[in-house]
């Protein structure tokens, strides 16, 4: 029996760029509809099977494509709809981190010049791909004694994945950089504090963690890079910079030095996502800019060492 199409949903009034998108995607196998108003597409949504929808975030009307993907998930609850962001406008990082928090969606596309519609097929999983019969956090694990799996194949199971132990996290963030991923992958805990880890071409380059233990200036301090009255001082200055650059441009700390707490800063908070408990997670492939320091594949093999040591238990 042919396996079943995937379905795919467009909605932009960007006529060009919904066409060229549309024609690489039937190409590739798909069945795909296009809808230009927010409300046609909620109908769409209400009446036909979809299995992903790619959404300009710049739509007419009062509704933006963040706020339309926030309304599906509450209205279409029971329906698992995959969403992928697209955007030539809104494209800070910021507002690629917020709308990738607040809609769970699988990736943000920007919209650049020339436009290449063959980066959204290769986001698309097919058939073949598709292992619904097997939970995707078995897989997860039965790849590492599987040496003929794909790089490709690994994201799409990382993207797969939605409620896992925080035990996991090592596993993944390890392929992620194996795989030299590049996105956002938020955290999302039962008392509805959310994480961020930013990756970079297999680079972790930034951790937004809710932490209040480790200051930059204490760790300094304890480091030996600074003296308490160096720190004290410059967290007097009246300016907007960071301490690590006062510090610096008073020739009282070296770039070099600073560099490397700001990366033992960034080991210490993604070792408390680490953690004895149920999470949801959501990793969406994005453009993310190549920031130092970073995590690359040599430090994290000596941090998830680490982590696997002094937090795994024995039980798990």
């Amino acid at each position: 029996m042919a396996s079943e199409k995937i379905r795919i949903l467009i909605l932009g009034d960007e006529l060009g760029l919904s066409e060229s998108l549309s024609t690489a995607l039937t190409n590739a196998g798909h069945d795909v509809l296009v809808c230009l108003r927010p409300d046609e597409a909620s109908t769409t949504l209400s009446q036909k099977r979809i299995d992903y929808v790619l959404v300009d975030c710049m739509l007419p009307g009062s509704m933006n494509g963040v706020d339309f993907v926030e309304s599906v998930r509450a209205n279409f609850s029971q329906k698992k709809f995959k969403f992928i962001l697209m955007s030539g406008i809104f494209t800070d990082r910021d507002f690629i981190k917020e709308s990738l928090n607040r809609t769970q969606a699988i990736a943000f596309i920007q919209k650049k010049v020339p436009f290449d519609p063959n980066q959204v097929v290769r986001l698309i999983t097919s058939p073949e791909e598709k292992k619904e019969d097997v939970p995707a956090r078995k897989v997860l694990y039965g790849m590492f004694a599987n040496q003929t799996v794909t790089s490709r194949q690994k994201r799409k199971i990382i993207e797969s994945l939605e409620e896992v132990s925080g035990f996991d996290l090592p596993f993944i963030y390890s392929l992620l950089v194996e795989t030299e991923s590049s996105g956002y992958l938020n955290i999302y805990e039962k008392n509805g504090s959310v994480s961020g880890i930013s990756i970079s071409s297999g680079r972790i380059v930034g951790v937004d963690v809710e932490d209040h233990t480790t200051y930059l200036g204490e760790m300094l301090i304890q480091s030996g890079f600074s003296t308490p009255e160096h720190v004290q001082a410059a967290l007097g200055e009246r300016t907007n910079q960071k301490i690590g650059s006062r510090l610096i441009r008073a020739n009282q700390l070296s770039p070099h030095a600073f560099d490397l707490i700001l990366t033992e800063q960034m080991n210490l908070r993604i070792s408390r996502t680490v953690s004895d408990h149920t999470i949801r997670i959501n990793f969406a492939s994005a453009e993310v800019e190549s920031l130092t320091p970073c995590i690359d594949s040599d430090q994290l093999q000596i941090y998830l060492h680490d982590w696997i040591a002094s937090k795994l238990t024995t039980a798990w």
